[in-house]
């Protein structure tokens, strides 16, 4: 078929206008950026832990072993004393007892210096160190407190007092139900004055054996009178003392050590952080002073560099520098502290 002309034209133009559209559009969009090619990062090298890492791991941990073995020691002490606090209820025994206390618990707070050598280890130290030193927030859940004369486990009959009840109380529902443990003990021994000193002490009459009751009346067996209770409570509490106290100490003897050289060095760093940590935070206790020099002068502590080390960009002063300037400047007055 013929076009004319002005058709020719028409459509020629049409399609100029439609390849030019075609073109621009072909044009326009830009190509999808391509990710980068991920780079795969070498999986580090595992180098076993040295047989002489292991010798040094081993002579610490029998170091550090005889500040726990004076721990138990200790509290098997002060279990016997409170035995003869019972059997003779007077001030010289109670203070007696009070003072045991106070060196048992300083022994317990310089030990919790000592790291876990795997995170394994180091969480079953700090199950066994709930049972022991865990703050008495409340002491009401234990005893009587101001305001409130019949308070606690010593006044509740129902409670059968023995060790599985007082374990079973013990966090029962909340980390401030504590039923065992150091500040058990101490607040049993010095009663609420122990925090308020302008309360009245605790009287040893309160721990004397009842073998009536005040009212005259009340059915319940004698066995169930507060003071009698108290005494049973103060009883088992320093028997639990003992026995946790080894079991810390048991636990920290069977503990595996890093299977890994970079395990290990990581431990030792930390390990030596935790002492600088206790030197600064129980500058009253010497107990933690005193183990630290001592291991500190036998070379004893694992990680530490020779004294001759020049410091680094990364560590302004050797380790050991630092721990010897610490225990330069962290003695302090003895002064009575709280169970925590």
């Amino acid at each position: 078929m013929h076009l004319p002309a002005r058709l020719m034209k028409r459509y020629s133009g049409i399609g100029l206008i439609t390849a030019l559209i075609l073109t621009s559009g072909c044009d326009d969009p830009q190509p999808a950026p391509q990710p980068e090619p991920v780079q795969q990062q070498p999986t580090p090298v595992s180098v076993p832990i040295t047989a002489e890492s292991l010798a040094a791991l081993e002579t610490f941990r029998r170091r550090s072993t005889e500040l726990l073995d004076g721990l138990v020691v200790c509290t098997e002490t002060l279990e016997t004393l409170g035995e003869q606090f019972l059997q003779q209820t007077d001030t010289t025994n109670l203070e007696t007892v009070q003072a045991q206390w106070q060196a048992c618990f300083d022994l317990y707070r310089a030990s919790t210096l000592l790291r876990g050598f795997t995170q394994t280890h180091r969480q079953a130290l700090q199950a066994a160190r709930n049972n022991l030193g865990q703050p008495l927030v409340m002491p009401g859940f234990i005893d009587r407190v101001s305001g409130y004369p019949y308070s606690g486990i010593v006044n509740d009959a129902s409670l059968l007092l023995d060790e599985s009840n007082l374990r079973q109380q013990h966090g029962l529902t909340d980390e401030t139900e504590v039923s065992i443990g150091f500040s058990v003990v101490a607040f049993l021994l010095w009663g609420e004055q122990r925090q308020q000193p302008e309360l009245p002490a605790r009287p040893v009459t309160d721990y004397e054996p009842a073998t009536l009751w005040d009212d005259g009346f009340t059915d319940l067996p004698i066995e169930a009178h507060p003071n009698n209770r108290r005494r049973h409570l103060l009883e088992l509490a320093l028997r639990l003392l003992t026995k946790d106290s080894q079991a810390l100490r048991n636990l920290w003897q069977s503990g595996e050590f890093p299977s890994s050289e970079t395990a290990a060095e990581a431990w030792r760093r930390q390990q030596i952080q935790a002492m600088l940590t206790a030197l600064e935070q129980q500058p009253d206790n010497t107990q933690v002073s005193t183990h630290l020099a001592a291991w500190l002068a036998d070379g004893a502590i694992p990680g530490l560099p020779p004294a001759t080390d020049a410091p680094s960009a990364d560590q302004p002063a050797p380790l050991r520098q630092q721990l010897s300037r610490a225990l330069e400047s962290g003695a302090g007055q003895r002064v009575p502290t709280e169970p925590g």
